[in-house]
């Protein structure tokens, strides 16, 4: 994984650091990029219009950003030759510049026809040129370190015109002079056909180390998905979990809600209770009011009962002792004659007083037999006396 990351930021870097030069901030208009594997593409418009694009690779410098821009600058100078579009080509601390041209007018004689590929610059310390003529079909290469735009139209026109000094033969239409030519076209062609070489030998190093890089992202890839094959499967577990939470958590909800009521409830049958304590001891106190009015009546009535006890024994005393007095005057022959002799005694009399108090409506009859079973034996007609005097 670290690996995969180091190579991101490796491919990621050369991009992040153009990319974040501010063209805009000299009124340049970035059109359109392409970044891949081997090389980098970008398009611009500058601030008048014109097209230009620029390549790169891995390597370069920051300063070759303002150089470009002071390029761009120096060919859209030019007052004899109209500019069609820049291209540039930075490799490393090396600028190469293809000028393709839409016009070229000098003294009259239209020179466009002549470079029909451009012209190629080259910039590092120095501006330099080197670019091919075409005259009757036949190639004049010119090359050297660029002054201005005049020295350069100077030194075309004295090569299309046969009067150019590093030219071998002084005719420019002899054998030996187009040999010559053709010599120099052909190493240059192989230079740069070695230089093909050599870059593809390095392309196919690069495609293959490459190739290893995408095989092992590949396998990394692969892992990745795995993991996240995994990552979701947890997720989908996690979602059930959260789901079955929040079933939970709603059933919590109820429970609550219910407790709540029962809580309620109970508050109120609570306060309902307290309500009815409060009466109940409210109750209890009129209660004990109540007793204590009952226990005061009770005993004003026990007064009042010890009262008629003692008014009743009295009034007993007395009818016995009326009683007594009116038998013994009614029955002369009961009243003792001495105190040896046995008559009408008065606890007899009390006795019969109080077995009719005792015992309500009874007969006279009965009363004897009372007293006869008492050993007191008294004349039927004194006993019905002693009670209708009672009664």
């Amino acid at each position: 994984m670290k690996k995969l990351i180091s190579m991101i930021l490796f491919c990621l870097l050369p991009f992040s650091v153009f990319a974040a030069y501010n063209w805009p901030k000299y009124g340049f208009n970035v059109l359109e990029q392409t970044i891949n594997t081997a090389n980098k593409h970008i398009e611009l418009t500058d601030p008048d219009g014109y097209l230009l694009t620029i390549k790169y690779q891995h390597q370069y410098e920051e300063k070759q950003f303002p150089r470009i821009i002071e390029l761009n600058k120096l060919f859209h100078s030019w007052q004899n030759i109209g500019i069609q579009n820049l291209h540039f080509n930075i490799q490393q601390n090396l600028i190469s510049i293809i000028v393709i041209i839409d016009s070229f007018q000098q003294d009259s004689i239209d020179l466009k026809p002549a470079i029909p590929a451009g012209f190629l610059f080259t910039d590092s310390d120095h501006l330099k040129y080197n670019f091919k003529l075409v005259k009757n079909k036949v190639l004049i290469r010119i090359k050297g370190d660029y002054l201005n735009e005049t020295e350069l139209t100077q030194k075309i026109q004295k090569a299309l015109s046969g009067s150019l000094s590093d030219i071998d033969q002084s005719n420019p239409k002899s054998i030996y002079h187009l040999l010559a030519l053709k010599k120099a076209h052909i190493r240059q062609l192989n230079d740069e056909i070695r230089q093909l070489n050599k870059e593809i030998r390095q392309l196919n190093k690069e495609v293959q180390q490459l190739n290893k890089e995408v095989q092992q992202l590949k396998k990394e890839i692969r892992q990745l998905n795995k993991e996240v094959q995994q990552l979701k499967k947890e997720v989908q577990q996690l979602n059930k979990e959260v789901q079955q939470l929040k079933k939970e958590v709603q059933q919590l909800n109820k429970e609550v809600q219910q407790l709540k009521k029962e809580v309620q409830q109970l508050n109120d049958t609570i306060k309902q209770v307290e309500n009815k304590n409060q009466q109940l001891k409210n109750n209890i106190k009129h209660l004990e009011n109540k007793n204590q009015q009952l226990k005061n009546n009770i005993k004003h009535l026990e007064n009042k009962n010890q009262q008629a006890i003692s008014g009743q024994q009295d009034l007993k005393n007395k009818i016995v002792s009326v009683t007594h007095r009116a038998l013994l005057e009614i029955f002369p022959d009961l009243k003792p004659v001495n105190d040896l002799e046995k008559g009408l005694e008065i606890g007899t009399v009390q006795r019969i007083v109080t077995i009719v108090y005792d015992i309500p409506g009874i007969t006279d009859v009965e009363i004897k037999n009372i007293l006869a079973a008492n050993g007191i034996s008294l004349q039927l007609e004194v006993v019905s006396k002693t009670l209708a005097l009672i009664q």
